[in-house]
């Protein structure tokens, strides 16, 4: 019950602490699983807080995320646009889907891995991962 609570609010990316705990999550599972793109009402707070203006973001998910009011380029991998750079746990970690509702399908499931290797400024809902470029 306590590991429950500890997890509030994010229940959907919650693992208990015997498996690692939310940050391990993805050793064992990804997809629907752990990403819902529950982590965008987190990320448009985050941005207001921080004041910043606009991400690149890599987003697995069918919501638009402009409907939440959170301004984005979209990043297909390669070179991010802007200094922060937002992805999803899925995409993150090697698990294909389409990117912020377009046509672009990672080709492989690398395509985000150097960010793998690095320290995240926030993981927001469990489910989307914050760099700086």
């Amino acid at each position: 019950m306590v590991e429950s609570l500890w997890s509030r609010p994010d229940y959907i990316a919650y693992f208990n602490f015997a498996s690692g705990g939310t940050s391990f999550g993805h050793h064992y599972l990804l997809d629907s699983n752990l990403d819902w793109g529950q982590g965008l009402l987190e990320l448009r707070e985050y941005l207001a807080e921080k004041k910043i203006p606009k991400v690149s973001l890599a987003y697995a998910g069918r919501i638009r995320p402009e409907l939440y009011g959170i301004a984005y380029e979209t990043f297909p991998g390669g070179s991010p646009s802007q200094p922060i750079v937002a992805i999803s746990a899925n995409l993150l970690w090697g698990r294909g889907y389409f990117v912020n509702g377009t046509s672009f399908w990672p080709k492989d499931s690398n395509t985000y891995a150097e960010f793998r290797s690095r320290e995240p400024m926030a993981v927001l809902g469990g489910s989307i991962y914050l760099f700086q470029r």
